[in-house]
């Protein structure tokens, strides 16, 4: 039993990895939630569904599904994010998501021609 599955419920492991594949796949900072719902298992797309409302944030959705009013839980699920964040950039995914992945990484070009596009963008509104 690793020690993440001794602190974190299944949710919040879940959640972790959804989070941090996003992360990984889009290389962006932003929590894509359309990605981890559409990734979800059945009970956290449930579980997910019961507190969307409106556009989703992490302030919002984050603390209802992970016990970040417990100091521990709050540090490993911390520390299990950036453990995953490390083990993806060296090429270890879940076994549900090693088709997946590699298909929807976008490439590091096109990544920079957004970030330019983005910073065009508010100059001219400037």
């Amino acid at each position: 039993v690793e020690e993440d599955e001794l602190i974190l419920n299944p949710t919040e492991i879940e959640l972790a990895w959804l989070l941090e594949e996003a992360f990984y796949c889009y290389r962006t900072w932003e929590t894509d939630w359309n990605f981890v719902f559409e990734y979800a298992s059945p009970t956290l797309k449930i579980d997910l569904r019961n507190i969307q409302e409106g556009e989703p944030s992490d302030g919002d959705i984050i603390p209802k599904l992970v016990r970040l009013h417990q100091s521990w839980v709050e540090r490993r699920f911390a520390n299990f994010r950036r453990e995953l964040r490390e083990r993806l950039l060296k090429g270890e995914t879940r076994p549900i998501m090693k088709s997946i992945l590699p298909q929807i990484r976008v490439p590091v070009k096109r990544q920079i021609d957004k970030r330019k596009e983005l910073k065009s963008r508010k100059q001219t509104v400037s």
